[in-house]
């Protein structure tokens, strides 16, 4: 068995599973390479079998983070895997050559097994590859729409809590970080899945959902007083990247100097309240965290909590704070005047 140092086990169960079946499994003929964590455009069989372990016959598997391979395999692997790291070396495209993509081919020529729901998935993380920040999430599995998780799409446009309540949500399923400024009419796929080329992993990236799928998904806006936002994340230019700000370059003592919104903020929070889409949204205050967790997990049917979470703010530089109030003004007085939850 090969697992990498980010292996993050969702499914203890069904390892479980495997190791009390092992008997019935190692005697089995139609499989040499057993992968945890299965992601991209995979196509899978159902085996016709009565083990009873939820495994599928899978091509176009990638992730090598974690793997069960047949001795009679290891030969094949290692070939695949010297051949790639050979080319790497001499410079070849990561796109073409990276251990995960490198085995694709033999998928085709040996059987490879996968299971019905994500067993293992990579912790998010920088790439040594990719030269970048990934995230492998299980939601970005085929196998996921044969499971039942409950799945949280948590937005903000930063400084907001998104990050504090993603942490709290993964306690009843999976969670997945957004910063686009703009929803989808209907909920779409984040990130690289399912397109060609990078694309930053939390963004939506175009391509629809299957309905089955996205119909499991809970997507929340999270937000907070604008001021206490731009003084937290907007003096980062790496920030106003991600948040898709119309011209990342302007800084906070830009937006002083003109008296105007130029990270769009406004235009950011309005765009997920007035969007016309075939999803709800649960538009959620900052402040509920702290003292209305029990009125947030009845909007999300979420089994009652132990308690509120705790609040850690961090002292920052208010010498531009009576400035932005009066940029921020009337959006602060429409956010204000708004529910601690709403649902649109």
């Amino acid at each position: 068995m090969v697992v990498e140092d980010d292996v993050q086990v969702l499914e203890p169960i069904q390892l479980q599973k495997v190791v009390q079946g092992w008997d019935r499994l190692a005697k089995a003929r139609d499989w040499h390479v057993l992968t945890f964590t299965a992601s991209g455009p995979i196509q899978t069989q159902r085996r016709q079998t009565d083990d009873n372990l939820g495994l599928v016959h899978v091509i176009n598997a990638h992730s090598t983070t974690g793997y069960l391979v047949r001795q009679l395999s290891i030969p094949h692997l290692l070939q695949v895997f010297h051949h790639s790291a050979m080319q790497l070396q001499q410079g070849a495209s990561r796109r073409h050559f990276a251990l995960d993509v490198a085995w694709l081919e033999l998928q085709r020529k040996i059987p490879f097994l996968t299971f019905d729901s994500m067993t293992m998935t990579q912790r998010m993380g920088v790439s040594d590859i990719e030269h970048a920040v990934t995230d492998y999430s299980p939601l970005f599995a085929h196998s996921t729409l044969r499971g039942n998780k409950r799945i949280f799409f948590v937005c903000s446009y930063g400084g907001s809590g998104s990050k504090l309540l993603c942490k709290h949500l993964t306690n009843y399923g999976m969670t997945l970080h957004i910063h686009s400024r703009k929803p989808p009419p209907s909920l779409e796929w984040v990130g690289n899945n399912r397109v060609v080329g990078p694309q930053y992993f939390e963004w939506f990236n175009g391509v629809p959902l299957p309905p089955q799928l996205a119909a499991r998904i809970s997507v929340i806006f999270i937000y907070r007083n604008p001021v206490r936002a731009v003084l937290s994340r907007y003096h980062n230019p790496i920030h106003r990247r991600h948040v898709q700000v119309p011209d990342a370059s302007v800084s906070i003592e830009d937006a002083v100097k003109a008296q105007r919104d130029l990270f769009a903020i406004g235009e950011f929070f309005n765009n997920y309240l007035t969007s016309k889409r075939n999803y709800k949204i649960h538009f959620v205050k900052y402040d509920v965290l702290f003292n209305k967790m029990n009125e947030l997990h009845k909007t999300l049917k979420l089994p009652t909590p132990v308690s509120n979470l705790k609040r850690k703010e961090k002292d920052r530089d208010q010498t531009h704070a009576e400035a932005l109030a009066r940029i921020y003004a009337d959006l602060t007085t429409q956010m204000d005047s708004m529910a601690a939850i709403e649902t649109h």
